[in-house]
């Protein structure tokens, strides 16, 4: 009868244990999905994040782009406004030739007037000192 009290005892401390286990294993169900929530909320979070990545990375592609265009466009029209600015310069070089040998030419015609018109001065004062009618009238 020992055998059998120590028997049933055994069985009762077994089948609390049992419980307990049981117990242990609910939690660890109970655990594992929340878990799992936790985890399909992280890979829909990754998901959101990486679609997020992919729009940022298209947005700065077409930004590339526009920026590319642009420096593109503005070299071809500085390219066209220099060329317009070194033909400007040198028309106004060509016309700036033409005006200083234009007034070389009229600079050097004067000068030869003077020249003339001092020779002939000189050629009147000769002929008035040499003459004998400047006696008669004075």
């Amino acid at each position: 009868m020992a055998e059998d009290s120590n028997l049933a005892t055994d069985v009762k401390i077994i089948q609390n244990d049992l419980g307990s286990v049981q117990n242990i294993l609910d939690r660890f169900d109970t655990t594992i999905n929340k878990l799992t929530d936790v985890s399909n909320t992280l890979n829909k979070l990754i998901a959101v994040q990486e679609s997020r990545i992919d729009t940022q990375e298209k947005s700065i592609e077409i930004v590339h782009k526009r920026i590319s265009d642009m420096k593109e466009e503005m070299h071809e029209e500085m390219s066209g406004h220099y060329e317009t600015i070194i033909e400007e310069l040198k028309e106004m070089k060509e016309a700036q030739k033409y005006h200083a040998d234009e007034m070389s030419t009229r600079v050097s015609n004067l000068e030869k007037w003077r020249y003339i018109v001092m020779g002939a001065g000189m050629v009147v004062g000769f002929l008035l000192a040499e003459s004998t009618i400047w006696d008669k009238i004075f």
